[in-house]
């Protein structure tokens, strides 16, 4: 799956952002310098529904750096001892 494609195209093409209002609250919202990569990671978390390492979309990259074809998953019960918090919303 390409990176973009886990974009849902009803964000890209509607109609409800289109007026002065919406568009300043989206604008306010915006992660401003959050990088590409990142929100694509975020993307994949969502998307695979779980945690893991970003997914290079190449199983030669992914070999090159993390030995295996597919990027791992992260064990968050695993590591226990380090304090997490993880804030979600709907």
């Amino acid at each position: 799956m390409k990176p973009l494609n886990m974009i849902k195209k009803d964000m890209l093409t509607s109609n409800k952002l289109d007026d002065p209002i919406s568009a300043r609250i989206l604008q306010e919202h915006l992660p401003h310098g959050t990088s590409l990569k990142t929100i694509v990671h975020l993307g994949q978390l969502i998307h695979f529904k779980n945690f893991g390492y970003y997914d290079w979309f190449d199983t030669n990259v992914n070999l090159t750096i993390y030995g295996q074809e597919n990027a791992p998953i992260i064990d968050v019960y695993n590591h226990s001892h380090v304090p997490n918090l993880i804030f979600a919303g709907k």
